[in-house]
This record gives C-alpha cells, structure tokens and sequence, in this order.
C-alpha cells in the first residue's frame, strides 16, 4: 500500500496466514508464510517471482549477498538463491526455529526451540557454534561482536566470535520478542505484567523497567528510533513512546484492539498493526497525520559556530550516499530513488531526477554531467544544471559501485563485472569480470578496483585486462587510496594492507580490531581510515605505524576528510566528528538523528554529511573557507578519488571530476562504502547492526513481528515445560 496515503497498490494471495514481516530486497519482496512456503513477490507488480515449500511455517528471512535465509517450524534453517529461490543448503536443528536469522561478516546466526543460538558459516551452513540456553531462544541482535540473546527465561549476552557467554539478566517473567540495541542499551520486553526493560549493553545490570500492562502471547519487539523506544501493549491496546535514556512516558496511542505487531519507525513515521484489523500510520509524535515522502529545508540564518548547523535538507529517505559539491550546488542521492542538486549556501532545492530504485551511492561531476547509478541496475548521466537525463546505461546487474570519470571514460562496478564505458555517449567499452564492491580508483592508467571476492585488482584503464590481483583474508568493501606508488585499501579481515602499485607486493599490513569499510584518505605521509572497531585511525603511510586512535561510540564505516588540518569522519552512534589531524584530540562533534555512512564533504568553511535521518546537513567546520575548483591536483601526490585543486581522496577518479565523499577546492577525503541490501523489518533509528545493513529481526526490530504464529508456538512450549 501506498505509505503516504494507506491506499492498497495490489493485493498476493497467500494459501494461509501471513504471520511475519516481509523483507524488501532490490524490488522484490521475500516473505514466510504459514502455508509453509516462502515467497518472492515483485514490489511494482505484485506478481510472484518464485515460492519454496518447507516443511512447516516459515519465519521472516534475512537477504544477504543474493541469499534469502529463512528459518522453518520444521527445524530447519534453509538458504536459498535469492533469484531463483533454488536451495543452496539447509541447516537442522533439534527443534522449530522462531527467530528470524542474522548475517553478519559471513555469519548466520539464529536460535532454536531446542535452547540452542547457532552462529553458521553463511557460504556453506557448516556450524561453527551453538550457545546453550535454558530455554528456547525466540531472537537475537548482533551489535559491536557481542550476541544478545532472548530466551523465554533470560536475556544472554555472548561473544559473537566464539559463543561464549558475557553475562545474564533474569526478568521478571518471560520474554517474548528480540532484544533492540541502541546506544549501549538493549531493550526487551516481558509478558504477564507486561513490562519493557531496559538492561546495559557492557555489564547487564538493569536500568530501568517500564510497565506495560498484559501482554498476551505474542511476539512484542520494541523498535528504536532517535531516542525514543516504541512498544505495544496486550488487552490495553495502547503504542507506548518511551525516553530511552530515562524510561519516562513521552506519549501513548490508543487503537480498539490488542496490538501484537512490532512497531517500524520510517522517516518520522512509526507503522504498527493492531487487532482491531487496522494498519496504523503515526508522526513520531504520537499524532495521526504522516508527511514521509516530503522534501524540507531547515536553515539557520544567525551566526554559527564550529560544529553547528547551518541548514538541514529532509529527503524522502535516508540519505548514505556521500555529496559531492561543485559550482555551488551539493549532489547526493536517497534511497527515496531521486538524485538531489541543493544550493550550497542555503539548501534550497535546485533539481531532482527520480531513478526506479533507491540510490545509495555517491555522485560524480565531470564536465558539466552528473553520474550517478541507482539500484535500479542502471547508470545516469544527467546535466549538472538542468537535472535533464542526457543518457543511461543498463547493467546486466545492481550497480553496486560509485563511478570514476577519467580521460572520457567512467568507470563503475556491479554485481558481476567492473565496467569502462564512454563518458559523453555510455557506449560500452569493455567489461573485467568481477563482483565490485566499492568505487574504483583510477592513477597512470590502470584502475584499482575492491571486489568482494576478497581480492583487491589492478586493470588496465584502455583495455580492461588484468595486471595483477591481491588476496585479503575477506571481503574488500574499501574504495583503494593512492599515494605515491603505494595503493592503500582496507579489508573485512580487518587490516589496511599497503600495496606496490605496479606489482600488487605487500609493503606492511596494520590490523585493527574489526572490518574496515571505510575509505583511507592519505595527506602529508598520513593514512586516515576508519574501522568497525569505532576507531578513526592515522597511519604512517611508509611504514604502516599507528601515531593516534580516535574512539567514536560505533563503527566508523564513514571515509574520512582531511581539510587545514582537522579530519572530519562520521560514526553510526549519530555523530560527525572533527579531529585534530596531527593530534587526534576531538575539536567538536555534531549530533545528527541517526547513523551516519556517508562520508563527508568539506567545501566553503562547510562540511557536508548525509545521515540516516533523511537529512543532508550543513555544518560549519571551524575552518577558512576554501574555494572550490575543477582543475587537476597538480601536486605530487596521486590519490584514488575525485580529487580536485590541492585535494588528496581517498574516494574515486582523478583529473578534473568530483565524487561523493569527495569534495573539491583543498579537502582531502575518502569515498564511501556502499551496502548491498534494503530490507523489511523493525531495523531503524538508533539501531546498530553488525554488518551496517538493515535487516529484519536484528538491532532495532523483531526478529520476528509475529500475531499469531509465534504466539501460539511459545504458548504450546511454556505449557510443555510447566506441564512437565
């Protein structure tokens, strides 16, 4: 249905109830139902794509990589090719499993009615743990490498990596739903008397407890969103919003019936279901009325000071795509499917050109084009000033990289091959088989490119013919930084490697203490990038030292800038950072709504960030003001990115082009890693996940947003075990 006006678009019949929460991949929709099959329905249309039978109900499924994992009543968790719906493996287990799974850095983790949390290889489904309840386990959140686990009994906490138990909180009475993480909290709710705990992350110990009233056997998850926690209650049929930090009363919402959904929170809009056979749509506010889909600029027109805001522009969407800034205007995309051009100085709306899909990664400008590709599987060139589509060229998959413009060609990667193709016309040129997970970077004609087949390439530009190929220990999802000979690019294995740019040797490796999605930027002999560890790290670029850490409150998956000496980085605990290059001391921070991915932008005194909260934001950065230029670095330094006048990126092309997270005049940036799935479920607001995708079922959401089907599973259990 439509979500502005509730207005149904089409309707898929099902053989019986659907019980859980679809999970939106790419157009189309994978959901579990109680037919015992799971289906894939085209979002547009409506139609089925292809449907899987199992052996009894199906859970909601998590998509990943080009699989759908989705947990059975039969005991069994299957994975399955997301195109086709053929089965890749199948995991069993001793009894049903409730939760929905979670994928994080190739790991599947799920829970079973046998007490068991498994953490499963999610190329093979071989087991690599099982944590041991009391009880059966009905969800999980995976957050900073730390496992929370709901049992009917307890709330775990378990190391990720090996499965070993941290800690244990003991409710009042059962819990039923999946535990939501948000700021160093996991929230969690309890039946009977109803309540909503709210239990520290680090040590388990409860802070607060809020009292529901009765809630009946169902699943309930809490959803989180910018401070706020959301929660049904059972025969009171009241949604509570509840402060996060306090676990006062904000506001209630009362419908006729109980409410046994888990409440999803989009764009300031919290949607729930009731029994009362109503799908609810509310401001955040507790009020009736939805403006989601909107565009809306707030400006500051006083004096600002370093670190505060100087005008917001809303999107329909979370914005994760970086903005590029050129002639005055900022560019970036939104996974509302439109590419924005908004007036530097005021954040009014210029242009905006609507895609078939959402866009998430970052713009290029080059001789008065923009590029852009949206997950519609095709790239755009559009003009800077107009908005006008001037050609766009279809792939044979998602494009799944932003693009690089050099010497008339761009450069761009996709599910399936790292493509080169005419800049003024998107003629073909050639195609490098590959699956790209990042921008490339282009320096002396041969373009680097991150694949996510754990390889870092070095191809050449004119051609399209292999150099030379370098094996990480996982994924690269980093865009590759040049500098001087040496290409730096950071891996899921968690380390930075240093590589000879003409032969692909390794010149030193620095492992930090998580996945590096982050693009390094290197400036002045030093490497800034960021980590999963929640640490923005500078590096010596010749021999690979650490000279400071600086800890943010999340992961760190923004590439950072580099302007007059401060570097500018944002984390997903909300923030934009501004960090003394040389010292790594903290000069400010600004507070956005939610995560930060995108990568910021330094242009006029301004930094520019797009964050999870639908908003491109304006800051002032503390700094002169520095002009912006389309002339070619004529320094010595070669860097991958669109770096322009002085600037030295770590983000996409070189030459007269600007990109996303790439800003122009004397900044020094990175690029930013882009993520691959858009999915269904509670994941919103103040959620933190494992892999920085949003998936069903983990961080903010259910695991499963179940009314009946679930329900009626536990209620059968807890009156085994009480009968026994």
């Amino acid at each position: 249905m439509d979500a502005d006006t509730g207005d149904e678009q089409w309707a898929f019949e099902i053989g019986d109830g659907v019980s859980e929460s679809p999970t939106v991949v790419d157009g189309t929709v994978y959901v579990g139902a109680q037919d015992n099959n799971v289906y894939a329905v085209d979002a547009d249309a409506g139609e089925e794509q292809w449907a899987f039978e199992t052996g009894d109900w199906a859970t909601s499924p998590a998509v990943v990589g080009g699989t759908v994992f989705v947990g059975s009543f039969d005991n069994n968790l299957y994975a399955l090719d997301a195109d086709t719906g053929d089965e890749q493996w199948t995991f069993e287990t001793g009894d049903a499993v409730l939760s929905s799974p979670e994928v994080v850095d190739e790991t599947v983790y799920f829970g079973s009615q046998d007490n068991n949390l498994y953490a499963v290889d999610a190329q093979t489904g071989a087991q690599q743990w099982a944590f041991e309840a009391n009880r059966g386990v009905v969800g999980q959140a995976v957050v900073n490498g730390t496992a929370f686990v709901s049992s009917v009994d307890a709330l775990y906490a378990v190391d990720a990596q090996t499965g070993g138990e941290q800690w244990t909180f003991e409710p009042s009475n059962f819990i039923l739903g999946s535990p939501a993480v948000a700021d160093g909290t996991v929230f969690v709710c309890v039946q009977d008397e109803g309540g909503l705990y709210a239990v520290d992350a680090q040590t388990g110990d409860e802070q607060w407890f809020f009292e529901l009233g009765r809630i009946p056997f169902v699943v309930v998850s809490p959803a989180v969103a910018d401070g706020t926690v959301y929660v049904g209650s059972g025969d009171e049929g009241k949604l509570y919003a509840v402060d996060a930090g306090t676990g006062e009363e904000r506001w209630t919402f009362e419908t006729h019936h109980q409410i046994g959904s888990s409440p999803t929170v989009v764009d300031g809009t919290v949607f729930f279901g009731s029994n009362d056979h109503s799908l609810y749509a509310l401001d955040a506010d507790g009020t009736g009325s939805s403006d989601v889909g909107d565009t809306e600029t707030r400006e500051n027109t006083g004096e600002t000071e370093a670190g505060e805001e100087r005008w917001a522009f809303e999107t329909g969407g979370s914005v994760g795509s970086s903005p590029t800034v050129a002639d005055g205007r900022l560019f970036v995309g939104s996974r509302d499917q439109y590419m924005y051009a908004v007036d530097a100085q005021t954040g009014d709306e210029q242009w905006a050109f609507e895609t078939g899909d959402m866009i998430y990664s970052s713009p290029t400008v080059a001789d008065g084009t923009v590029f852009f590709d949206s997950y519609d599987d095709n790239l755009y060139a559009v003009d800077v000033q107009t908005g006008g589509e001037l050609w766009d060229f279809q792939t044979r998959g998602t494009v799944t990289s932003p693009s690089t413009v050099e010497e008339g060609m761009i450069f761009f990667g996709s599910r399936e091959n790292l493509y080169g193709v005419d800049a003024q016309t998107g003629d073909y040129q050639w195609t490098f088989e590959a699956v790209i997970s990042s921008a490339p970077t282009i320096s002396d004609g041969t373009v680097f490119a991150s694949s996510a087949d754990d390889h870092l390439y070095a191809v050449d530009a004119q051609t399209g013919d292999e150099i030379w190929a370098f094996q990480t220990g996982g994924y690269v999802d980093s865009s590759p930084a040049v500098a001087d000979g040496t290409v730096f690019v950071g891996s899921d294995d968690g380390n930075l490697y240093a590589l000879d740019a003409d032969t692909g040797d390794e010149q030193w490796t620095f492992e930090t203490g998580d996945v590096i999605g982050s693009d390094p930027t290197v400036i002045d002999g030093t490497v800034f990038v960021g980590s999963r560890d929640s640490n923005l790290y500078a590096l010596d670029a010749q021999t690979g030292d650490e000279l400071w850490a600086f800890e943010t409150g999340d992961f760190v998956d923004s590439s950072p800038a580099v302007a007059d000496g401060t570097v500018f980085v944002g984390s997903k605990d909300h923030n934009l950072y501004a960090v003394d290059a040389q010292t790594g001391d903290e000069l400010w921070a600004f507070e956005t709504g939610d995560s930060i991915e995108s990568s910021p932008t330094v242009a006029d005194g301004k930094v520019f960030v797009g964050s999870n909260d639908s908003h491109l934001y304006a800051v002032d950065a503390g700094i002169a003001d520095l002009s912006e230029t389309g002339e070619d670095n004529t320094g010595d330094t070669e860097t991958g990115g669109n770096s322009t006048g002085d600037t030295e990126t770590g983000g996409n092309s070189t030459g007269d082009a600007e990109t996303g997270g790439n800003s122009t005049g004397d900044t020094e940036t990175g690029g930013n890693s882009t993520g691959d799935t858009e999915t269904g479920g509670n994941s919103t607001g103040d959620a933190e996940t494992e892999d920085g995708n949003s998936v069903p079922g983990f961080g903010i959401g259910s695991a499963i947003s179940a009314i009946g089907a679930t329900g009626y599973m536990l209620k059968r259990r807890l009156t085994d075990d009480t009968e026994e």
